[in-house]
């Protein structure tokens, strides 16, 4: 049924011709094209402003126009004048992107964290090392990300011999034990492939999330050397065989000039109320969003990115390798930004998942030489136990990748 907002709503006392009867149809997102209809103006050059828009459209022989531009989020008052003399004026709600998907999506913008962690722990040695020479992991860890599954904890990470990584895991029983790698690593790699998947060179960054009775694990992956990373999607129910998708959930876009045209990786995973939430970074080094209702059909949001690298800060102008979690009230992210020899993690929060606001300094950043995570510090995973925030990452020193952990208690 089409939202009838005409002069009743707004009085319009102003309007030097006859008032005309604008409607724009049904309930608007912030990515949809807005249109409506206005009687008595068929044929003519109509303008329309509100405090972000202002454009000239023409009414069709059925009363109809489209504005060229969308709206963001919020309520707007839209002002119509034909020939500089006010004809109407209606009121329009604007939703946030991922509410016709049922979430809560306050159209209102924090201007910084209400908390900023200062986690401990950076000083001590690793969890996780890589492995004896010879093994498929004996360069580098990178990428951790923890996940409780069937009784155990389970900590999937990204690993290397040369330049290629592929993925494996570590799993425990509770705290008070060590991990411990699976025996059959890597998960996914080159070797369990036949060579024509997308995802055959290499796959990394991998995402673990429970999803009913399965682990799915999202990750990034490309077909040869040259090709741009897509996103992809593994799932097993016994955590000894995983099921791959044969397409990825994600691609590039293809848009000549988006912040996403070559590649998209790093992805985190949040299900809230039944809807998946991606965040994702790109190969230009910003981070954006896309929601999907089946984890495998992923919808874009149009003013990507959501998070970009300053300049004239300690981001040096790069983000990426973003890890969300959602604590019922508060999107809190923590992500990566400088670049190679000098990455720390930083922290955001939002209240819609879209618009953030991070922290001034980051809150992982390497430790003096001669430590093992001296040189970078990157991709940490976010894994609150009470009311404790936990961090798995890794760290590097003369490019050793190893992966450590850190607390936090507001």
């Amino acid at each position: 049924m089409a939202l009838r907002f005409a002069l009743p709503v707004l009085s319009c006392l102003g309007c030097q011709e006859p008032p005309a009867d604008l409607v724009f149809g049904g309930a608007r997102g912030e990515c949809d094209q807005i249109c409506g209809t206005l009687g008595g103006y068929k044929n003519r050059e109509i303008r329309l402003t509100t405090t972000d828009v202002d454009e000239l459209v023409t009414v069709s022989t059925d009363s109809t126009f489209c504005l060229g531009e969308t709206l963001p989020a919020g309520n707007h008052t839209v002002t119509a004048f034909h020939k500089d003399k006010l004809i109407a004026e209606v009121a329009l709600t604007i939703l946030p992107f991922g509410a016709e998907f049922g979430l809560d999506k306050p159209s209102t913008h924090l201007d910084e964290p209400s908390w900023v962690p200062s986690p401990t722990g950076m000083e001590d040695g690793p969890i996780l090392v890589p492995g004896p020479q010879g093994s498929w992991d004996s360069r580098a860890l990178m990428m951790p990300t923890k996940v409780d599954f069937n009784g155990e904890q389970l900590l999937f990470f990204a690993g290397t011999d040369d330049e290629v990584y592929h993925i494996g895991f570590a799993r425990r029983v509770d705290d008070d034990h060590a991990w411990t790698k699976f025996h059959d690593n890597p998960i996914i790699s080159a070797d369990k492939l036949n060579g024509q998947e997308w995802d055959f060179f290499a796959q990394n960054t991998p995402e673990a999330l429970v999803v009913g009775e399965e682990l799915w694990l999202y990750y990034n992956g490309r077909s040869d050397e040259d090709r741009g990373l897509s996103i992809g999607l593994a799932t097993s129910d016994d955590m000894v065989s995983f099921e791959h998708l044969d397409t990825p959930v994600l691609t590039p876009s293809g848009i000549p000039g988006s912040f996403d045209e070559n590649g998209v990786a790093h992805p985190s995973v949040v299900v809230r109320d039944g809807i998946f939430e991606m965040w994702f970074a790109s190969g230009t080094l910003q981070i954006g969003y896309a929601i999907s209702e089946d984890g495998l059909n992923f919808t874009r949001y149009c003013n990507n990115p959501v998070l970009k690298g300053t300049i004239d800060s300690w981001e040096q102008g790069s983000v990426k390798a973003p890890e969300v979690v959602w604590d019922g009230e508060m999107y809190w992210m923590t992500y990566s930004g400088c670049g190679k020899g000098c990455f720390q993690v930083g922290w955001a929060s939002s209240a819609d998942g879209l618009h953030w606001a991070r922290a001034e300094h980051p809150i992982l950043v390497p430790q003096p030489d001669p430590a093992w995570n001296s040189l970078a510090i990157s991709g940490a995973d976010v894994d609150r136990v009470g009311d404790e925030w936990r961090f798995y990452y890794a760290g590097t020193h003369e490019e050793r990748g190893q992966i450590g952990y850190a607390t936090a208690t507001p």
